[in-house]
């Protein structure tokens, strides 16, 4: 690859042999000339079967959420890993601008794409690449067929040795391949890709199961085989593990209504399948508030803790009974527990109104940068809700009521399809929906709400000087498939929340407040969990968004793509890119290792391989950085005189 003392080593080869001036100069005309004015058109290369940018990443952000839906992800988990696709946005955005920084490193990226491909089209590109290999790796088939088989793009299942084995060890080789591939959009996918595998590998949340806590050892060593994604590496057990009945009652007296001791304590909750198989729950990633890295704010370092809420339990379980009651009596709150429950769909109604309220000015680029500063918020305060929960370790409200055991009790009925009243036993209560296997104190929903509210309040603010009103989910706003999946299988619109046909939210504070308030109603919180959720995570909101602003780095953002612009055209008859330098061919004679060096190594006029392409890149590829043009009117110069 030329480097900046090109230009001195080639005056001075032309001085001593004018010889090799004339095929020189040819050789660095066709490389400036071709390369400033012949890159690929992103017309060409995007598929006439690939939805727009705004729709293709909405279809593959579907897929993603359903696939989490499917495999019952928990949310720590589940949230985890949007933050790997949020990274596929971002980063592709990073090589494909003049200013926005990788999040990784806070820096402008090494490789940089030519003015031609800061657009969206080439960016979307990029994303579906990155987006494919993270299904490939979670084994979503039905998404890689949408792109390779549906778009018709022709997407990699995996990131090629040329990058991931030259990355760590001379990363001037994957700049020269992925300038030999003519900054191929999908080649910086699948460079984006490398990245985030490497950085998610090591970010403390043990998504690989490479390590595990040892009990006896109290450290967290290297796991060797059978290893278990997401494995505590902080060293949690229940306190409050499920006993003999009768020793638990002789332990406190015989009082089944006073909690004390370890009775105040997270105890597994007992779940079944259906078919008959029970088993206890496991705290879901107690570690995180510990060891995983934070995007915003450090929950270890951030000299704030909770206060003990000091419940009464006795007089907070009367309350969840009596919530959960009212809940079986008002099918719009059906809904609501199920809507907020989820939060991707929350997500989902979010973004999808920002667009329709400022559709025309709202670009495909806000979009990747709102969707990965609201997705560091949200990865925040889960780890700032779980280091709460891990430390105040708070028994949930099904396990205190089903201490009671035969006492009768009018609350809601367990039927989760069709909710109803009832008179049943105490210890056959259940929550409206499943209790997830954590700590019941503070709620991570109102933390993450109470983020998502602050965050999406300024950004519509700075950007748009006003903020979402009326957001409707439901049949005929943004529904994610509430009309189709209802119709097909109700069980669906159950799970969505648009069972009763949609409900109106008139701001972001009233998403925030009634996010909250739903884990009450559906009887999986006491009381003072939800404002201090809201208190826990106050100010990550306005963290992200500083955040953001700083990855965007002032950039101009380009080309940039607003919903409903025209699509970009291909100037020629082919389906394929336009020429750019590879594709130009020198005669045999002439190489410019054999015009600079002496060397002998020719070019082919053929198709190349993994390694030819390497080999290729070293000796005919140029950074981008250098003005060409002027080295070029220097050599004719030169030549001429």
């Amino acid at each position: 690859m030329l480097r900046a003392s090109v230009p001195h080593i080639i005056m001075k080869r032309l001085s001593h042999d004018r010889s090799t001036s004339v095929p020189l100069i040819l050789f660095i005309f066709t490389n400036t000339f071709l390369r400033n004015c012949h890159a690929y058109e992103v017309g060409c290369m995007y598929p006439e079967r690939m939805l727009e940018p705004f729709a293709a990443r909405a279809k593959l952000t579907g897929f993603t959420n359903v696939y989490n839906v499917d495999t019952e992800l928990e949310t720590p988990v589940s949230v985890h890993q949007a933050q790997a696709f949020s990274y596929c946005d971002i980063n592709c955005l990073a090589h494909h601008d003049d200013g926005t920084l990788n999040a990784f490193t806070k820096e402008r990226p090494t490789i940089v794409v030519p003015k031609f491909g800061h657009n969206s089209w080439s960016r979307m590109l990029c994303i579906a690449q990155c987006y494919s290999i993270l299904f490939e790796q979670a084994g979503n088939s039905e998404a890689v067929e949408t792109v390779r088989d549906t778009w018709k793009l022709d997407i990699l299942s995996k990131v090629e040795e040329e990058i991931t084995e030259k990355y760590n060890v001379d990363y001037t080789m994957v700049q020269d391949y992925i300038i030999s591939l003519d900054y191929d959009p999908l080649a910086i996918g699948r460079l984006v890709l490398h990245e985030i595998n490497m950085k998610f590998s090591d970010d403390g949340w043990n998504s690989n199961g490479s390590k595990r806590y040892d009990p006896y050892s109290k450290e967290t060593v290297p796991c060797s085989t059978n290893c278990i994604p997401y494995r505590d590496t902080y060293g949690y057990y229940p306190r409050n593990f499920p006993m003999n009945p009768n020793e638990q009652i002789e332990r406190v007296g015989g009082d089944k209504y006073t909690v004390s001791g370890n009775e105040m304590f997270w105890q597994p909750l007992l779940e079944d399948d259906g078919n008959g198989y029970l088993s206890r729950q496991e705290h879901v990633t107690p570690h995180i508030g510990f060891h995983a890295q934070a995007r915003l704010r450090d929950p270890v370092q951030y000299n704030f803790s909770l206060p003990d809420p000091q419940y009464d339990f006795y007089q907070e379980s009367l309350q969840v009974i009596e919530r959960v009651k009212e809940s079986a009596m008002d099918k719009m709150k059906w809904d609501k527990i199920a809507f907020y429950d989820k939060k991707f769909l929350v997500r989902i109604l979010i973004q999808e109104e920002i667009i329709k309220q400022f559709k025309g000015t709202y670009k495909f680029e806000d979009e990747l940068l709102f969707v990965h500063a609201i997705g560091a918020a949200e990865h925040d305060s889960v780890l700032h809700a779980w280091r709460e929960k891990v430390m105040h370790d708070l028994v949930r409200p099904t396990t205190v009521i089903q201490r009671w055991g035969q006492d009768e009790i009018t609350t809601f009925d367990g039927n989760r399809k069709d909710p109803g009243i009832a008179t049943i036993n105490a210890n056959d209560f259940h929550a409206f929906i499943r209790v997830m296997p954590h700590s019941e104190y503070p709620s991570g929903s109102s933390c993450i709400c109470a983020a998502y509210h602050e965050f999406t309040d300024i950004f519509t603010h700075e950007y748009f000087e006003k903020n979402l009103t009326d957001m409707f989910w439901g049949y005929g706003g943004i529904d994610l498939g509430c009309s189709e999946l209802s119709v097909l299988d109700p069980a669906r619109a159950d799970f969505l929340g648009c069972k009763q046909g949609g409900f109106t939210i008139p701001n972001m504070d009233a998403l925030a407040k009634e996010c909250g308030e739903s884990r009450l109603w559906g009887g999986m919180h006491f009381t003072a969990s939800v404002p201090a959720g809201r208190e826990l995570c106050t100010g990550i909101g306005s963290l992200a968004f500083e955040y953001m602003q700083m990855i965007r780095n002032g950039s101009s953002l380009g080309e940039a793509h607003v919903k409903g612009d025209d699509r970009p055209q291909c100037s020629t008859t082919t389906s394929t890119p336009t020429n750019s330098p590879s594709a130009v061919t020198l005669a045999p004679s002439i190489s410019i290792a054999s015009s600079v060096s002496g060397e002998t190594e020719k070019h082919s006029s053929s198709p190349t391989s993994s390694t030819d392409a390497k080999t290729e890149s070293k000796s005919t590829s140029v950074p981008a950085h250098l003005d060409y043009t002027f080295i070029g009117l220097v050599l004719l110069a030169t030549l001429l005189f």
